[in-house]
């Protein structure tokens, strides 16, 4: 029997079909998860349907495919490029589930204070260059990227707010397929004399990376 999971499906999108088995005690009606190729998915069961029966479930694809529009293979060229930057270290990526578990803390921190916290507390927050090429190569959505300008010279998010906005994210079923995140306040290297040189800029022009603010003086 066919179905379509209704949860995070849309027009357009290309689908792929997964065959299910109903768990024991679950009865028409009822829903059950199911992992569908790394997406954790709610199936219904249908009227006429019992556990132990096969279903097949039809899921947007996540993978994105060269055909879908024609800058694609444009926009996907531009991937050898990020390939270099994340095997040379020049950029990493969060892995998204150390700010589901609260790993990284309450706020976003410096990319250099992140790796100290990793040696320190043997932990990974990072993922490895190998690792991060791998999700990238996969073509299968599960890199998510945050940027925007600072309100303050005090850090991106002194307030944690941004931080607390992103875990909801991850933690709902829209943001539940990303597993790494390029932050760019703490995916890259920003040491401390240009910390403190945005600071000043901040204070002298009333601006914040290009945001209008007013500056604590």
């Amino acid at each position: 029997m066919g179905l379509l999971a209704s949860r995070g499906a849309s027009f357009g999108a290309r689908m792929q079909t997964f065959a299910v088995t109903i768990p024991r005690g679950i009865r028409p009606g009822q829903e059950f998860q199911a992992d569908l190729d790394g997406q954790l998915t709610m199936v219904t069961v249908p009227q006429g349907s019992a556990a132990g029966s096969t279903l097949h479930v039809k899921v947007p694809s996540r993978r994105v495919q060269a055909s879908e529009h024609k800058a694609i293979p444009r926009l996907m060229e531009l991937d050898d490029r990020l390939e270099d930057a994340l095997r040379s270290g020049a950029i990493k990526l969060i892995i998204a589930d150390r700010v589901r578990d609260g790993t990284i803390g309450t706020n976003i921190a410096r990319r250099q204070d992140l790796e100290e916290r990793e040696r320190a507390e043997k932990l990974r927050i990072f993922e490895t260059p190998e690792d991060a090429i791998k999700l990238l190569r996969r073509n299968g959505r599960e890199i998510g990227s945050l940027t925007y300008g600072w309100d303050t010279p005090d850090g991106s998010d002194p307030s944690g707010d941004y931080l607390r906005a992103v875990c909801r994210f991850l933690l709902s079923e829209l943001g539940a397929h990303v597993k790494a995140i390029f932050w760019d306040a703490c995916s890259e290297r920003v040491e401390a004399p240009r910390w403190a040189s945005f600071a000043t800029e901040c204070r002298l022009s009333g601006t914040w990376r290009g945001q209008e603010t007013t500056c604590a003086r």
